[in-house]
């Protein structure tokens, strides 16, 4: 198993994706202590995973890239 401390694993991330993808088992520390592990994500009979599915898509309206009104605004603050 490759174990690395979170400060070194996002120097290294690439690297320890890879190992996972390779069946290697791959663990994410936290003060010297095993926290996340890594572990491929294997589509079922051949689908993409990260595929775009309509019926999970959020319609944001014609209005979604213009500018809040001060209105807006207060409404969130």
């Amino acid at each position: 198993m490759i174990y690395e401390n979170l400060s070194r694993a996002k120097a290294v991330l690439s690297a320890m994706v890879n190992a996972a993808l390779e069946g290697e088992d791959v663990a994410i520390c936290k003060d010297g202590i095993p926290v996340v592990r890594l572990v491929p994500v294997r589509p079922l009979l051949g689908e993409d995973p990260c595929r775009h599915i309509p019926s999970l898509a959020i319609s944001t309206g014609d209005d979604a890239m213009e500018p809040l009104d001060q209105r807006a605004w207060g409404e969130w603050s």
